[in-house]
């Protein structure tokens, strides 16, 4: 019994300490041309100085589909998401308790765009928005 209770605890921290690993990682990945530091927060779960509020990943309305509610949005996975930060909808796939968003603001095809990076490892999802007239 002693040793199934050892394989589980030993699982169980071997899997969270990889994904907060790939976590950081990938949030590097994420910023690799800015200049923005990437270091670990007091509760063990890598942050950037660079973050936005969840607000801004509410939807324009609230009924209708979710390609609707979500339209002003682009996916990187290609379809819309919506999740939910206690009863609010939000357009991204948060982790649990994620209520700050790290995000840069980029160019392409000359238009201004924010990028989100949502969630935690292994579900990170990319989200954008236009920022032009903000």
């Amino acid at each position: 019994m002693k040793k199934i209770i050892l394989f589980f605890l030993v699982g169980f921290v071997g899997y969270h300490a990889i994904s907060l690993g790939m976590y950081n990682y990938q949030l590097r990945a994420f910023f690799a041309e800015e200049d923005v530091e990437v270091d670990w927060s007091l509760n063990g779960v890598p942050q950037a100085s660079q973050l936005a509020s969840i607000h801004e990943l509410y939807p324009q309305q609230t009924t209708g589909t979710v390609q609707d509610m979500c339209s002003q949005f682009s996916y990187d996975k290609g379809y819309p998401v919506l999740h939910f930060a206690g009863d609010e909808p939000v357009c991204c796939k948060i982790a649990e308790g994620q209520y700050a968003i790290p995000f840069k603001d980029v160019v392409e095809d000359g238009q201004a765009r924010r990028v989100f990076m949502c969630g935690a490892f292994p579900s990170v999802d990319i989200v954008s928005k236009s920022i032009t007239g903000e």
